[in-house]
């Protein structure tokens, strides 16, 4: 338990870099959205 509060931030920056990832994968998939299902509908 000595090594709790290296942890507590070593957990809190990866939290931040896996939000930081998420919101830039959501970026891109709003800005061009793989949609098999729109394309199917289209035609």
């Amino acid at each position: 338990m000595k090594n709790h509060s290296e942890m507590s931030a070593g957990e809190l920056e990866t939290q931040l870099f896996t939000s930081q990832f998420a919101f830039f994968v959501i970026f891109e998939l709003l800005k061009n959205p793989p949609n098999p299902y729109l394309k199917s509908t289209k035609r």
